[in-house]
Protein backbone atom coordinates (compact mmCIF):
# COMPACT_ATOMS: atom_id res chain seq x y z
CA UNK A 1 0.00 0.00 0.00
CA UNK A 2 3.36 2.57 0.48
CA UNK A 3 3.83 1.43 -2.82
CA UNK A 4 1.11 2.69 -4.33
CA UNK A 5 0.35 5.75 -1.74
CA UNK A 6 4.43 6.73 -2.99
CA UNK A 7 3.49 6.31 -6.86
CA UNK A 8 0.39 7.70 -6.63
CA UNK A 9 2.14 10.87 -5.05
CA UNK A 10 5.02 10.83 -8.29
CA UNK A 11 1.60 10.23 -10.41
CA UNK A 12 0.71 13.62 -8.83
CA UNK A 13 4.17 15.66 -8.86
CA UNK A 14 4.71 13.84 -12.51
CA UNK A 15 1.09 15.16 -13.32
CA UNK A 16 2.17 19.03 -11.84
CA UNK A 17 5.69 18.80 -13.74
CA UNK A 18 3.77 18.49 -16.88
CA UNK A 19 1.23 21.18 -15.87
CA UNK A 20 3.80 23.54 -14.98
CA UNK A 21 5.66 22.55 -18.31
CA UNK A 22 2.50 23.14 -20.46
CA UNK A 23 2.15 26.63 -18.86
CA UNK A 24 5.53 27.34 -18.99
CA UNK A 25 5.45 26.24 -23.00
CA UNK A 26 2.10 28.02 -23.42
CA UNK A 27 3.94 31.41 -21.61
CA UNK A 28 6.79 31.43 -23.64
CA UNK A 29 4.70 30.82 -27.28
CA UNK A 30 2.41 33.83 -26.24
CA UNK A 31 5.23 35.87 -25.55
CA UNK A 32 7.12 34.65 -28.70
CA UNK A 33 4.26 35.42 -30.91
CA UNK A 34 4.09 39.20 -28.67
CA UNK A 35 7.67 39.40 -29.55
CA UNK A 36 7.06 38.43 -33.37
CA UNK A 37 3.53 40.74 -33.83
CA UNK A 38 6.01 43.33 -32.59
CA UNK A 39 9.09 42.89 -34.84
CA UNK A 40 6.62 42.79 -37.77
CA UNK A 41 5.35 46.18 -36.81
CA UNK A 42 8.87 47.17 -36.38
CA UNK A 43 9.55 45.80 -39.98
CA UNK A 44 6.35 47.52 -40.96
CA UNK A 45 7.08 50.87 -39.73
CA UNK A 46 10.81 50.25 -41.04
CA UNK A 47 9.74 49.81 -44.36
CA UNK A 48 7.38 52.91 -44.66
CA UNK A 49 10.34 55.09 -43.81
CA UNK A 50 12.35 53.38 -46.32
CA UNK A 51 9.63 53.88 -48.67
CA UNK A 52 9.02 57.97 -47.46
CA UNK A 53 12.76 58.04 -48.14
CA UNK A 54 13.16 56.88 -51.22
CA UNK A 55 10.24 59.55 -52.59
CA UNK A 56 11.86 62.04 -50.30
CA UNK A 57 15.30 61.06 -52.43
CA UNK A 58 13.50 60.72 -56.04
CA UNK A 59 11.39 64.17 -55.52
CA UNK A 60 15.20 65.60 -54.65
CA UNK A 61 16.71 64.23 -57.78
CA UNK A 62 13.77 65.10 -60.09
CA UNK A 63 14.45 68.56 -58.29
CA UNK A 64 18.34 68.79 -58.90
CA UNK A 65 17.76 67.48 -62.49
CA UNK A 66 15.52 70.12 -63.28
CA UNK A 67 17.91 72.68 -61.25
CA UNK A 68 20.50 71.56 -63.72
CA UNK A 69 18.43 71.76 -66.72
CA UNK A 70 17.20 75.36 -65.70
CA UNK A 71 21.38 76.23 -64.79
CA UNK A 72 22.35 74.82 -68.93
CA UNK A 73 19.54 76.77 -70.26
CA UNK A 74 20.34 80.27 -68.27
CA UNK A 75 24.04 79.29 -68.99
CA UNK A 76 22.68 79.47 -73.09
CA UNK A 77 20.89 82.51 -72.48
CA UNK A 78 23.88 83.95 -70.64
CA UNK A 79 26.01 83.01 -73.63
CA UNK A 80 23.23 84.83 -76.19
CA UNK A 81 23.10 87.91 -73.81
CA UNK A 82 27.25 88.07 -73.67
CA UNK A 83 26.98 87.32 -77.80
CA UNK A 84 24.69 90.48 -78.33
CA UNK A 85 26.76 92.64 -75.85
CA UNK A 86 29.34 92.40 -77.85
CA UNK A 87 27.87 92.98 -81.12
CA UNK A 88 26.23 96.20 -79.87
CA UNK A 89 29.73 96.87 -78.58
CA UNK A 90 31.11 96.57 -82.04
CA UNK A 91 27.91 98.83 -83.54
CA UNK A 92 28.91 101.28 -80.98
CA UNK A 93 32.36 101.48 -82.05
CA UNK A 94 31.37 101.70 -85.88
CA UNK A 95 28.64 104.44 -84.94
CA UNK A 96 31.31 106.22 -82.93
CA UNK A 97 33.88 106.00 -86.00
CA UNK A 98 31.42 107.09 -88.58
CA UNK A 99 30.38 110.06 -86.01
CA UNK A 100 33.74 111.15 -86.04
CA UNK A 101 34.34 110.59 -89.70
CA UNK A 102 31.31 113.11 -90.05
CA UNK A 103 32.17 115.70 -87.79
CA UNK A 104 35.82 115.87 -89.58
CA UNK A 105 34.24 116.22 -92.98
CA UNK A 106 32.16 119.01 -91.44
CA UNK A 107 35.20 120.72 -89.83
CA UNK A 108 36.51 120.38 -93.16
CA UNK A 109 33.33 121.91 -95.35
CA UNK A 110 33.42 124.96 -92.93
CA UNK A 111 37.03 125.53 -93.46
CA UNK A 112 36.45 125.44 -97.55
CA UNK A 113 33.51 127.62 -96.90
CA UNK A 114 35.16 129.66 -94.63
CA UNK A 115 38.41 129.83 -97.14
CA UNK A 116 36.02 130.90 -100.12
CA UNK A 117 34.57 133.67 -98.23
Amino acid sequence: ERELEALALERERSGNLVKDADARVKAIEEETATRVMARELELDRLAKDLAMREEALEAKSLALARADAQEARNEKFAGVIRERERALEALRDELASKDDALTDAVIAIERESDVVR
